[in-house]
């Protein structure tokens, strides 16, 4: 899997820096196994870092540095205290993991009843990751209906 690495949870999104100014940082991508991830993601503690003080107008940390040194990569790796969630468009799911996609229904009746049965699935993408996780407010340039299996959108 190609896996979305950050160091507080909070990828594709614009961060204060401490000298004030903005950045957009996108998540490191590594390789690893489903089950790597899935170890990992069941070892990520919970608890929120309470020696970040200095939060941002978002209760973010603010970043005291960023450098491409401290971005984990395939080749390093990857600190205990990193957020890992998996996060990928593009049909992700039948490309990437087709053994779990095969576990899934192959419609759901509703959307047919709603959309036609002749409407072929775009893409079927997947996200995976706990409350450490953040997903960005966004808008989706494309119609689409999501399932959340445990916790909140």
């Amino acid at each position: 899997l190609t896996v979305d690495v950050t160091s507080d949870g909070h990828g594709d999104s614009v961060r204060t820096m401490s000298d004030g100014s903005s950045m957009f940082i996108q998540p490191a991508e590594c390789e690893m196994t489903i089950d790597d991830f899935r170890r990992r993601l069941r070892g990520q503690t919970t608890a929120h870092d309470d020696r970040r003080t200095n939060l941002d107008v978002n209760s973010r940390p603010i970043l005291a540095d960023y450098s491409i040194s401290s971005v984990p990569s395939a080749s390093k790796k990857i600190p205990d205290e990193s957020v890992v969630y998996y996060s990928r468009q593009n049909d992700c799911l039948r490309k990437e993991i087709p053994d779990l996609y095969k576990a899934f229904p192959p419609g759901i009746a509703w959307a047919e009843e709603a959309l036609g049965p002749e409407q072929p699935l775009d893409a079927v993408n997947l996200w995976v990751g706990n409350e450490r996780a953040v997903s960005s407010m966004h808008k989706d340039h494309y119609e689409n209906l999501f399932y959340v299996a445990s916790g909140e959108k």
